[in-house]
């Protein structure tokens, strides 16, 4: 017989919106693939007004709340201070399997956020914690967070790389060398605040003014495309253009063309899933000093490192990266390559898997 898994999540992604939580579909999928019965319980998509987003999230504790009342499923929770009220409820008045999945910003309260908002849901994370037999997050970083300010015992703690990255499909094309009369730069990710995008546009404004013929390409989108995209055409002109959001097919392509990839977030992002797969495609990257990426990015070696929010940083960054030789640019190149095979997701769908097997889930 199957083992049984209830996932519960705040996100996932919609035909309208496929990039919604399309990492909690990844992980899903992994565990449909090692043949596990996994049902789904989910906010799809997301929503374009308040009233439609309160509508779902009613809809969303109403059902998960009838589900967790009757199941003998292991309930598997993503983004924990966002999807766990009705567990916590319901583990009140009768026991549940649970195992937590932590991806960063369900626990690390923003900037800007109200202090009620923040009280409320570390309290509501933490009383989920507690009771969650595994408490999975998705790098080193954020399970040394867990460890200090939830007080999470190292036992119960599993580091699993948000489902991977597909190297049979993130992949390099022909070997290729760094044109540094025409050095391509890009940017993946949300068009939003905390992001580092005024930085990165700023900081290529003074890059330029010594460097001709490089330009910087901008993938996605989000709530101040308008506003970056104002502030790029006033400083850069044409060496910088906004593409809009891709799917996956066109992703590995973009990649593929790049010489280096930019992750100039601000945010204490728990992994950066986006510069793995940049690597994936032999493509260097120049990120924070931040976060997640901390794990996988060596500086002078797979890529450079800057200081988040700084222009001055950022701008002596790119420089330093546009004076590699071919031979440096194409060891780099390589040893990016070779990172992304520690998150390839064959292997982090087999210890995944495993992390289910050994906690004897009922059936």
């Amino acid at each position: 017989m199957k083992k049984k898994i209830l996932v519960l999540s705040n996100m996932y992604p919609s035909e309208r919106d496929s990039s919604y939580g399309n990492f909690v579909e990844r992980i899903v999928n992994h565990l449909e693939f090692s043949g596990f019965d996994v049902e789904i319980c989910a906010i799809h998509g997301r929503s374009t007004s308040r009233i439609g987003k309160l509508a779902k999230y009613t809809c969303f504790y109403l059902s998960s709340l009838i589900r967790l009342t009757h199941t003998n499923r292991t309930i598997y929770v993503h983004y924990i201070a966002h999807s766990s009220l009705s567990t916590v409820i319901v583990s009140l008045f009768r026991s549940l399997d649970i195992v937590a999945h932590c991806h960063g910003g369900d626990v690390i309260a923003p900037a800007g956020q109200s202090r009620v908002t923040s009280k409320f849901k570390v309290w509501l994370a933490s009383n989920l914690l507690r009771k969650a037999r595994k408490v999975v997050v998705p790098s080193q970083y954020l399970k040394k967070f867990m460890q200090q300010e939830y007080l999470i015992d190292e036992e119960r703690l599993v580091v699993s790389p948000s489902g991977g990255v597909d190297l049979s499909y993130f992949s390099p094309c022909d070997p290729r060398e760094l044109l540094k009369h025409n050095a391509h730069y890009g940017y993946v990710g949300r068009l939003d605040k905390g992001k580092g995008l005024d930085t990165l546009i700023e900081a290529f404004k003074e890059f330029t003014k010594n460097s001709n013929g490089v330009r910087l390409s901008i993938v996605g989108t989000g709530q101040f495309s308008k506003e970056y995209k104002k502030l790029a055409g006033s400083l850069l002109g044409h060496s910088i253009n906004f593409l809009g959001p891709m799917k996956h097919n066109e992703l590995v392509s973009f990649y593929q063309s790049l010489d280096y990839l930019v992750f100039p977030s601000e945010l204490n992002e728990s992994l950066g899933l986006v510069g793995i797969e940049a690597m994936a495609c032999r493509v260097p990257v120049i990120g924070t000093n931040l976060g997640g990426m901390s794990d996988y990015l060596i500086p002078s070696i797979n890529g450079f490192q800057f200081e988040a929010g700084s222009v001055k940083s950022l701008c002596e960054t790119l420089e330093l990266s546009l004076n590699l030789t071919e031979e440096e640019w194409a060891r780099m190149a390589d040893q990016a390559l070779e990172t992304s095979k520690l998150y390839d997701s064959r292997r982090v769908q087999i210890e995944l898997s495993e992390l289910f097997i050994n906690l004897n889930i009922a059936n």
